[in-house]
């Protein structure tokens, strides 16, 4: 497995993905967090690849993962309820998700997330 920064000619396979998570969140009983009908999600994976923080996992050139990576202030969490505990830079992970069940893939985003902070 290897990551790479997501294209725009992604954009197909990541929407693919999204739904195969959105069914499994529904089987899981999930149903608050991601849903079918969001049709905010692309212009979100749009909006994360012109800012170079959206990112794809491909094994055998076949996208199997995918998730957005900001790297220090995210605007999601300009208003928050409550403070930081501190000033500190960080990174934020958002909307990860993996086409197969498989054990190794999530881990494995996150590892590489984990491995690029420390080495920010």
């Amino acid at each position: 497995m290897k990551v790479y920064k997501a294209n725009k000619s992604d954009i197909n396979e990541i929407e693919s993905i999204y739904h195969i998570a959105v069914d499994h969140m529904i089987d899981e009983n999930n149903t608050n967090q991601w849903r079918h009908n969001n049709k905010n999600f692309v212009k979100q994976i749009n909006d994360y690849i012109d800012d170079n923080n959206f990112y794809v996992v491909k094994e055998n050139n076949e996208i199997i993962g995918f998730f957005a990576m900001i790297f220090g202030v995210d605007k999601t969490y300009n208003e928050i309820d409550g403070k930081w505990i501190n000033n500190d830079s960080y990174i934020t992970i958002h909307k990860i998700a993996s086409k197969y069940f498989q054990k190794g893939i999530a881990s494995f985003m996150l590892n590489h997330a984990i491995t690029t902070a420390k080495s920010n």
